[in-house]
C-alpha cells in the first residue's frame, strides 16, 4: 500500500475504508479462533497503516511549497459540480464506462459474489465514484479533477479482476458477450487516444 501511495494517493484513499473493514473482520475471525497475537496486529498495522501514512506525510510536505506559491486549496463538499461540466448525462457515462464488469456481475451474480477480489474491486470503485461525485478541490485546483484519479485506478483494477474471473468461467454465450464488451471498451479507448493525438484540444474538453 505504501508503493501505491507513492504512485497515486487517491486510490489508497478509496481502498483504505474497505481495507480497514476487511482487516477488522479478519482480526475478529482470527481472535475467535485464537490464531492472532499482538505481534501480528502490530505488524499488520505498521505495514498497512503506519507506513502509508508516513509516505503521505512526506508527499504533503513536498507539496506544501507549491500550495504556498499558488494559493490555498482544500477538499470541499460540492456534489457533481465538476462531473456536470464533463458529462451531459452522468448516469449514461457511468454505465458506458463499466459495461464490461457490470454485465459480468449481472450474468454471473452468484459465483461473482464469492470472488473476494472481484467484490473488493467493486467496493473500491463505489467509494471512488462517491468521492469524485460528492467532493471537489477548491482554489486553483478546482478544475483539475484530481479526485478522478481514484476512479481511473479503481476502474482499471476492476477490469483486471473481471477479466481474471471471466477466464475461469466455462464457455458460453454470456462469456462471448462479455469479451465483446471488453473489446468495445478497448476500441473506444484507441479511438479516443488517436483523436487526442490528432486534435490535442479534444483532450482538454473531456
Amino acid at each position: 500500500m505504501s508503493v501505491t501511495m507513492l504512485a497515486k494517493p487517491n486510490y489508497v484513499f478509496c481502498l483504505g475504508p474497505i481495507y480497514a473493514v476487511m482487516l477488522a473482520w479478519r482480526w475478529w475471525q482470527e481472535l475467535q479462533a485464537k490464531r492472532l497475537t499482538i505481534v501480528d496486529i502490530i505488524t499488520q498495522l505498521t505495514a498497512g497503516v503506519l507506513l502509508p501514512l508516513m509516505v503521505f506525510g512526506w508527499q504533503m510536505d513536498r507539496l506544501s511549497q507549491e500550495i504556498l506559491e499558488q494559493g490555498s486549496s482544500s477538499i470541499v463538499w460540492d456534489p457533481l459540480h465538476l462531473w456536470k461540466l464533463w458529462s451531459p448525462n452522468i448516469t449514461v457515462s457511468i454505465l458506458l464506462g463499466i459495461a464490461f464488469p457490470l454485465y459480468v456481475a449481472a450474468r454471473y451474480c452468484e459465483s461473482a459474489a464469492k470472488d473476494i477480489g472481484f467484490v473488493l474491486c467493486w467496493l473500491v470503485l463505489l467509494v471512488a465514484l462517491a468521492m469524485f461525485a460528492l467532493f471537489i478541490e477548491s482554489g486553483f485546483r478546482k478544475t483539475h479533477g484530481n479526485l478522478w484519479w481514484g476512479i481511473l485506478f479503481a476502474d482499471h483494477m476492476l477490469f483486471l479482476a473481471t477479466a481474471t474471473f471471466l477466464l475461469r468461467q466455462p464457455p458460453s454465450w454470456d462469456r462471448i458477450v462479455a469479451w465483446t464488451l471488453l473489446g468495445a471498451h478497448a476500441g473506444m479507448g484507441i479511438y479516443y487516444a488517436a483523436r487526442c493525438i490528432k486534435e490535442p484540444q479534444f483532450a482538454t474538453l473531456h
